[in-house]
């Protein structure tokens, strides 16, 4: 059988022994007697964790549970062995993250209009890591600057231009470089003037020149930007990229 567990805590209980907590153990269907790859949840089976090492099924049945290291859970119950990951994570300054199953299970348990699922791909992020998929944090200051006026000259130059424009399907012609990934650094502000660099390379040249710039050059040399923790493109793309 396969498996994966969320530890919650649980005051609840007529064992007459000391609770520490409960496991929630996820069962996948598998054909093999052993397996460590995590698929589609199944059945859910949950136990208790007793003092000093005792567990209890929810059939009543009793075992013994062990701590592996910091890894996760090893539980021997009804004849059976199980061991499953934890999905606790310590980060640095000894924060540990709650389960990601625990986590969407709480919010489903509250409201009803949407589902949430793991989403796989962001697994074992810290709440910083997505915080630099969005840019770091937001800038703040105390007195915003009102926005210029619009000039007459400006107003009837707005006239000319075409109601929609895409560099993308100019006349046929494709001037936007790919899409690249980021991953979990900040750095938005490097990869779009970058990417803007090498779209106006594209249109001043008629495609004839399709680089391909380095966003971590700025990360890791630029001293006008603050790396993964973000930046601003007027001063990469403007005073950097010159």
């Amino acid at each position: 059988k396969e498996w994966k567990t969320t530890l919650t805590k649980n005051q609840d209980s007529n064992l007459g022994l000391t609770i520490i907590g409960s496991l929630a153990y996820y069962r996948t269907s598998v054909l093999d007697h052993a397996a460590i790859k995590v698929g589609t949840v199944s059945r859910k089976v949950k136990v208790a964790l007793l003092s000093p090492n005792v567990v209890v099924d929810e059939y009543g049945n009793k075992g013994t549970w062990t701590v592996v290291y910091n890894q996760g859970f090893e539980v021997t119950v009804n004849g059976r062995t199980f061991f499953a990951f934890s999905y606790y994570k310590q980060w640095e300054g000894g924060i540990s993250e709650e389960a990601h199953q625990q986590i969407v299970e709480r919010v489903n348990s509250i409201q009803s209009s949407w589902t949430a699922k793991v989403h796989r791909p962001f697994l074992n992020y810290t709440h910083q890591h997505l915080l630099n998929l969005h840019g770091g944090k937001r800038s703040w200051l105390a007195h915003r600057p009102s926005p210029s006026l619009v000039s007459e000259e400006s107003k009837r130059a707005v006239v000319t231009l075409p109601e929609s424009l895409d560099w993308r399907n100019k006349d046929g012609v494709d001037y936007v470089s790919p899409v690249r990934n980021q991953g979990t650094c900040g750095s938005c502000y490097a990869f779009s003037s970058m990417g803007m660099l090498e779209s106006r390379l594209r249109v001043r040249t008629n495609n004839q020149l399709q680089v391909t710039l380095s966003p971590q050059d700025i990360v890791s040399c630029s001293h006008l930007a603050q790396g993964c923790a973000g930046g601003f493109p007027y001063l990469i793309a403007g005073k950097y990229g010159k």
